[in-house]
């Protein structure tokens, strides 16, 4: 628990740190010195962010099933809160705008869409998910999308 809340706040002080320099920055570097298709952008691994861990009839990945076997991490921690984005997405797109980023590419957790794997049904409450992340975002700037982040559906590995 103490990893986490540790996190959380290395991100905030992250983008806070980030806020600065650019403020500090801002009489030596503009926007008008890049071309207008430049991209100001951050970007996030759906494991290490999200949380929500069996949330929205999420399924398990390989991370989940390894991150919670005994001794496997040391301090034993895990993904199952992380930065809290499952349920903070739009204060993390608020923080993201104020601080001029105008482009996020972000990984889908596919044990969200599909948690049963290939052979199961869609899930409609991932698919909302990331459905309200990508309005929210196209509302700020671009919505790059990594369909692929090294998490699969533990059966999918086994």
């Amino acid at each position: 628990m103490a990893c986490k809340a540790a996190l959380s706040r290395w991100l905030l002080l992250l983008f806070w740190c980030a806020h600065l320099l650019l403020r500090s920055c801002s009489s030596e570097i503009d926007r008008s010195q890049f071309p207008p298709s430049f991209l100001f952008g951050t970007s996030t691994s759906a494991y290490q962010i999200e949380g929500g861990y069996l949330e929205g009839k999420k399924g398990l990945s390989n991370w989940d099933v390894y991150t919670h076997k005994q001794g496997t991490i040391e301090d034993g921690s895990n993904g199952d809160i992380a930065a809290d984005h499952y349920h903070r997405y739009m204060e993390d797109i608020e923080l993201m705008h104020s601080l001029g980023v105008n482009s996020y590419r972000f990984s889908i957790a596919w044990t969200r869409i599909l948690p049963r794997g290939r052979f199961g049904d869609i899930n409609p409450d991932g698919v909302a998910f990331y459905n309200q992340i990508i309005d929210a975002l196209l509302q700020k700037g671009r919505t790059l999308v990594t369909l692929q982040k090294y998490a699969s559906r533990c059966s999918v590995t086994e």
